[in-house]
């Protein structure tokens, strides 16, 4: 639910410590999910650069769903 509400997810290093990733889903123009795009970067990536791979990654799944097919 809350994943749903904010629109993208996190991964905290579950697979590889070292590798953190920003996570936001691609809708079709129906409403359904059909994927969700992932951007991976280093643990350790200063926050104000975390931030603006959160912020892209949100971005372009927005695209992405933008010009996905009914």
């Amino acid at each position: 639910a809350r994943i749903r509400r904010l629109g993208w997810a996190q991964d905290k290093g579950e697979n590889a410590p070292s590798i953190q990733a920003y996570a936001a889903p691609v809708f079709t123009k129906s409403g359904k999910m059909v994927a969700a795009l992932s951007v991976p970067f280093l643990t350790g990536t200063e926050t104000k650069r975390m931030e603006l791979i959160r912020m892209a990654a949100m971005d372009m799944a927005d695209k992405i769903s933008r010009a996905m097919p009914a």
